[in-house]
């Protein structure tokens, strides 16, 4: 009776061991906000890896939309980052939508542009990828994205309604107030 109880007490332990580290499904992802403001909409770049020099850092631009918000007709914005700390190796549109298009380029050093659009808009999801090869330690404090243009599928600005107090974990935003 002795052993039955301490494997019964050893099995329970582990569970409640295990139910402590598991993930908190309701909790926010690490760059997401908890909520985004009804009507507003917040696009969120986080970087994933790095570290050590030699290493890989990917940076993923991430639309997140609050309620009664209309869709992403298109959108532009421009990631920079320093050339003596991270060199670019690609970047690549994630299609977030069904029809939609996009296009990712560097357009100079220290510079990733990423346009898309899409008829029926975007909601929210990934819309870009861009990886880069760790120079220095510290390449994530250099990173900031600028929104340069953010419409609705009927072509008005949403740049006014762009939330931009983000997670800890996102890279710096700022909205461009004359866009490209």
């Amino acid at each position: 009776m002795a052993r039955r109880s301490a494997v019964s007490l050893g099995a329970v332990s582990l569970l409640v061991v295990l139910s402590a580290c598991a993930e908190n499904p309701l909790a926010p992802r690490p760059g997401t906000i908890a909520r985004v403001p009804d009507g507003q909409l917040a696009l969120r770049a986080v970087a994933t890896g790095g570290g050590a020099a030699g290493s890989t850092l990917t940076v993923v631009v991430k639309l997140e939309t609050g309620a009664r918000t209309s869709s992403v007709g298109s959108y532009a914005v421009r990631l920079a980052y320093d050339t003596t700390a991270l060199r670019f190796i690609g970047a690549a549109p994630v299609m977030a939508t069904a029809g939609s298009m996009a296009a990712a380029n560097l357009s100079r050093p220290g510079e990733v542009a990423v346009a898309g659009a899409a008829v029926s808009g975007f909601v929210t999801g990934a819309l870009a990828e861009v990886t880069f090869e760790v120079r220095d330690a510290r390449a994530a404090r250099g990173l900031a994205l600028e929104v340069l243009e953010l419409t609705n599928v009927a072509a008005a600005t949403l740049t006014d309604r762009v939330a931009t107090d983000g997670a800890a974990d996102a890279i710096p935003v700022r909205v461009a107030r004359k866009g490209w």
